[in-house]
Formats: C-alpha cells, sequence, structure tokens
C-alpha cells in the first residue's frame, strides 16, 4: 500500500506524519530544537538544527513503517522568516524568524514606501516585523558585508526541502508571506524590489504547493532509506498547509490553530483586502483561491512560558487543561494579555508586552493556566470580529494543533467565539496538508478536493457553546480589549 509523508518545520519542533491512502495516521516522530534569542525582540534559529531534526524524525519514521514504500513527500513550516544563502549554497547568517521584532523602523520605511507607490494593491498586506522583507532590509542597513554575500533568500522549509533536493525554491503561499510578492499577480513585485534596491536575482523561482520541488539527492535517500524517486512537492506554509489538512478549500468555514501562534483563517475564492490590515491575505494551494487569517503571534508560546518559568515545568499540557478546568469561567476575574512575542492582529504593535490583572489572595495556578488561554482565545475573538465586519461569515469552527487536544481548550473556543467545534481525525493537520500536496502533486488523486474528501474525516461529536459561557465571554470581551487600549502606550517604555 503507497504511504504519503508530510514534514511540518514547526517554531520550537519538527514533525514527520505518514499516512496511507485510506487517511490512516501510520507513523508520526518529531524532533525538537530551540529559538535563539540573544536579545530582547531578536528570535534566530540555526538551520543545521532543522536538518540534524528532520534525519533524527525520518530515522525514527523507518523503525515504524516501511520507509521505502513512501511514495511522496510534501512540506509546511513556520512563515515570513528569512535564510540567506551566499553562492556556494551555504547559510550565511543564522536565520531571522517570524517572531523576531527587530525591525520596527525597517517595518515603517517599507510600509511608507508601500503607501507612496500604490503597491498595497499588490501586496493586500501591511509588512510587519518578522517578515522576510522587513528582515532583508535590515540586513542590508546593518550587516552589508552579509548581505553583499547572498545569492537566494528562502523561507525556513524551503531551506530543508533544498537540504534533501539542492534546489532553491519556494512556493506561491510562503513567497505571498515574505510580503516582497504581488499577491495579486502572484509574481515577485518587482517595483519593491528596485525601491529597496535588492537584486531581483536573489529571489527564488515560484512553483505552485503541489508541483515538483526536485529530486532526492543520492546520498540522502541512501541514508535516509527512502526512494530516490519519490515525489517531493514544495508544500506551503504552515498556515496554509494546516488550513487545507482540516479540509477547509471551501469559504465559511474556519480552523482555529493554536500553535505557537495562532490563527483564525479561512479560503476565498478571490483575494479580499482588511481595509485596516489588520487581518492577512495570503496565496492558497490553487491558482484560483486565496486564504485569510489572523495572523496572531502568540498561542501556545504562552502556555509553554507560564509551564516552564513560573509553574512546575514537570507539568504535562493534558495536566495543565484539566487544572484550568477546575478554575471558573473567567478565571475568577484575573485577566492575561498574552503579547509575550508582541502582536500583529488584532492589534499591529510590536512593543506590546504580556501582562496579567486582577490578581487576589483567592488566585491559584489553575486560574492563571485558564487566564492564559482565555487570553489567548479573545485576542482570536476580537479577530474574529474584523472577519464579520468585512462580511466574511463563519459556520463551522475546526480547531487544530494543541488546542484541538484539550477538553477545556475546545470548550473556550466553543464558548468564546459561540460556534460548535470540531476536530479532525489527525492531530498533526500541517502534516497532513503536507501530505496531501505531494500525493496530489504525483497523481494519487485526481483533484484536492478527493485528497481531502479520502483522507480527512471529522470526529462525529463537535464541542457546543455553553450559553452562559459565551453570554460572560461577549460581554467581558470588551474589559480584555479595555486592559489593552489602557496599557498601550506604557509599553514601548517598557522596552530593555
Amino acid at each position: 500500500m503507497p504511504l504519503f509523508a508530510g514534514i511540518d518545520l514547526g517554531t520550537s519542533s519538527l514533525k514527520v506524519l505518514v499516512v496511507n491512502e485510506l487517511g490512516d495516521t501510520i507513523a508520526v516522530a518529531n524532533r525538537q530544537y530551540k529559538v535563539n534569542i540573544e536579545k530582547i525582540g531578536y528570535a534566530e534559529q540555526d538551520p543545521k538544527d532543522w536538518c540534524n531534526a528532520l534525519e533524527d524524525a525520518l530515522f525514527d519514521i523507518s523503525k515504524k513503517c516501511n520507509i521505502n514504500e513512501i511514495i511522496s513527500i510534501g512540506f509546511s513550516g513556520q512563515m515570513h522568516g528569512l535564510v540567506p544563502l551566499d553562492e556556494k549554497g551555504d547559510v550565511i547568517r543564522p536565520a531571522i524568524i517570524w517572531m523576531d521584532q527587530r525591525t520596527k523602523q525597517e517595518c515603517l520605511f517599507i510600509q511608507k514606501i508601500a503607501r507612496v507607490n500604490d503597491l498595497y494593491q499588490e501586496l493586500l498586506n501591511k509588512p510587519a516585523a518578522g517578515m522576510l522583507v522587513c528582515s532583508l532590509l535590515w540586513m542590508k542597513e546593518n550587516e552589508k558585508e552579509n548581505f553583499d554575500k547572498i545569492n537566494k533568500v528562502i523561507s525556513p522549509k524551503d531551506y530543508i526541502r533544498y537540504y534533501l533536493t539542492g534546489e532553491t525554491l519556494a512556493d506561491e503561499t510562503d513567497a505571498s508571506a515574505t510580503l516582497c510578492y504581488s499577491i495579486k499577480d502572484r509574481v515577485w513585485s518587482e517595483t519593491l524590489l528596485d525601491l529597496l534596491e535588492f537584486p531581483k536575482k536573489i529571489m527564488p523561482k515560484v512553483i505552485r504547493p503541489y508541483e515538483n520541488a526536485g529530486n532526492l539527492k543520492k546520498e540522502l535517500a541512501d541514508k535516509l532509506k527512502l526512494k530516490q524517486n519519490v515525489y517531493i512537492a514544495a508544500g506551503g506554509g504552515d498556515s496554509a498547509m494546516q488550513l487545507l489538512g482540516n479540509g477547509i478549500i471551501d469559504e465559511y468555514i474556519f480552523t482555529c490553530n493554536i500553535g505557537t501562534a495562532s490563527q483564525l483563517a479561512t479560503a476565498l475564492k478571490k483575494p479580499i483586502v482588511d481595509k485596516n490590515m489588520v487581518l492577512q491575505t495570503w496565496c492558497y494551494v490553487e491558482k484560483d483561491l486565496w486564504y485569510m487569517q489572523s495572523g496572531t503571534l502568540n498561542g501556545g508560546n504562552v502556555l509553554k512560558w507560564l509551564k516552564e518559568n513560573i509553574l512546575d515545568n514537570s507539568l504535562s499540557y493534558e495536566q495543565m487543561d484539566k487544572l484550568s478546568g477546575l478554575s471558573k469561567v473567567g478565571s475568577q476575574g484575573l485577566i492575561c494579555l498574552p503579547y509575550l512575542a508582541g502582536e500583529r492582529t488584532p492589534f499591529v504593535n510590536p512593543s506590546a508586552r504580556a501582562m496579567f490583572i486582577g490578581f487576589s489572595m483567592k488566585h491559584s495556578k489553575n486560574d492563571m493556566i485558564r487566564a492564559v488561554m482565555e487570553g489567548i482565545i479573545y485576542n482570536l475573538k476580537l479577530s474574529m470580529e474584523i472577519f464579520k465586519e468585512m462580511n466574511i461569515g463563519c459556520k463551522k469552527i475546526i480547531s487544530s494543533g494543541g488546542g484541538s487536544r484539550g477538553v477545556t481548550w475546545k470548550q473556550i473556543q466553543a464558548d468564546m467565539l459561540n460556534l460548535p467545534v470540531y476536530t479532525t481525525n489527525v492531530s498533526e493537520q500541517a502534516c497532513l496538508g503536507a501530505a496531501i500536496m505531494g500525493a496530489y502533486g504525483k497523481g494519487y488523486f485526481s483533484s484536492i478536493k478527493q485528497a481531502c474528501e479520502v483522507l480527512i474525516k471529522l470526529n462525529d461529536s463537535p464541542v457546543y457553546p455553553i450559553k452562559e459561557n459565551a453570554e460572560y465571554y461577549e460581554e467581558n470581551v470588551n474589559l480584555f480589549k479595555k486592559v489593552y487600549e489602557t496599557n498601550k502606550d506604557i509599553f514601548p517604555k517598557l522596552q530593555i
């Protein structure tokens, strides 16, 4: 029986999922790595760590299934990051990833250029800290010697695919998230590249997520025990693959993904621009599809921080979910602003900071955990209001990522968004989306829709909102927003 593999390069770990032609999970493996925080606001990773994680995870997979039966591999990965390569194909400096907030001035400069030159009709999005175009301008202004060495710039997941094939390529979903790509015309924005004095030659060729991205190197095929003729699909950005891995290719169905960051996302049949450019519109998996998301910078990273730095690090996330369920709705009046990484949606504010407000002697760790979870979903609730203002309705929510695994997590999502929350039969949806791109590109399915129908199944029992809880959150979301508004002018003064 043929097998399909999906590889997801996340912010904190790399995951590999192998499924069969019926959508059954055959094997899963993952390896973790760190984000290097050299100073406050910086976030970098060593691409060598990604490649080591990839090899180790594939070795694990080889122990769990016949890896030689894998006929296709697709990729998913953290978006926006910058990996600069020299003429030899070597990494010039550590990758600057999406969490990085050093480029505030560069962002303002590019935003001004885009506005003056009427480029937003191409970009459809506002450049923000952590996006490739801003990080590349920072390199040009602060590491000129390194900038001059650049032969190609690629996104993180494109680097691990390059490691396997030797081909420097981008796909349309990740290219659009660099913010130097015309989402309307699906080509690099030559006007913006010229205005920023970026050599056009450094931008890679762009292909569709399901298209062939090269051949597996023989030495790696032998080392990893894979067939050398395995089909390598380009894959896509993690939010696109997460959306696809939940089977969403039609409008009015949303995914609520809580991984390291968190997003609400839905498919579009035409590109739509948020007038305030708080939501993001990216290219999706086919030429006549786009998707819109709330690119919220904070999610499971806040719960991880709480676990590792404040509470007992030996607690599992399952235990934390159970403890949060012992707290009351509203965390007994404790509110958490979850902005450890600054924020992009619903508030564009790289200076935003996390905080708790409302502590009293009655509060416990249960309340702290729940307040963090509620803070993350309050943020998404405010994002959903922006979708509604644009007349983008939602009929169904499919929960994915770590937020789909906890009973309390799912109930808070249902109550806060006031919609039934569904889950799928696979826990690693971004990996599955990547695997679908490989299987479809290989020609195993006649359409992406058919692949989704065969490989993805919704679980039968959604979590429904509890009326009184939904009413509480509807009233108190304004208090959450007021806490942010009251403190937003203080945040820049806290910069180190």
